[in-house]
């Protein structure tokens, strides 16, 4: 699970990251603050469902967009899914999956968003490739905005291993 930190250590946190001392616009301080609303209460209730508590192991189809969850070697669940990005803990990085050539194209369309966005908004994290992440809990406001921009129900992240895969969890799959 991803740790969150509180929308009023955001601006702090990011200029430690990114080492700026600018301030956001009141536009972006407001965005990152509902942001990080809407990601603490979606991943409640995504990680408080039976599958997302429940299960021992995870497989990810980027070509089907289909997390399914297991237990005992079992489907205990199915979700549709899109590609944030990678988190390498050791190397304490993010690498968006837009920036990725090695990815399903049709699995990264909403990581591509948070690119726009960042784009137009002038928001450097969000359109550099590969961003520096020195802590999980920064994570959070990657995944924040990828919520934010992409409706998603929430994030599946799984810890553990050199490289994670970084999910934005679109619906449950039936």
């Amino acid at each position: 699970m991803i740790l969150v930190l509180k929308a009023t250590n955001l601006l702090n946190s990011l200029k430690r990251i990114f080492r700026r001392d600018k301030s956001l616009s009141k536009y972006l301080d407001s965005f990152l603050e509902a942001a990080l609303e809407e990601f603490n209460s979606k991943q409640k209730s995504l990680h408080a469902s039976d599958p997302m508590s429940s299960f021992t192991s995870w497989h990810f189809d980027p070509k089907t967009e289909t997390l399914e969850l297991l237990k005992d070697n079992l489907t205990c669940g199915k979700f549709q899914c899109q590609i944030l990005g990678t988190y390498a803990p050791n190397e304490g990085t993010f690498e968006w999956a837009w920036n990725s050539p090695n990815l399903e194209r049709n699995s990264i369309v909403d990581s591509e968003s948070v690119r726009r966005f960042g784009e137009e908004n002038s928001v450097e994290y969000l359109q550099a490739g590969v961003i520096p992440v020195p802590e999980i809990k920064y994570l959070s406001y990657c995944c924040a905005i990828g919520v934010k921009l992409s409706g998603a129900i929430g994030i599946f992240h799984n810890s553990g291993g050199d490289v994670q895969l970084v999910l934005l969890v679109k619906s449950v799959k039936s």
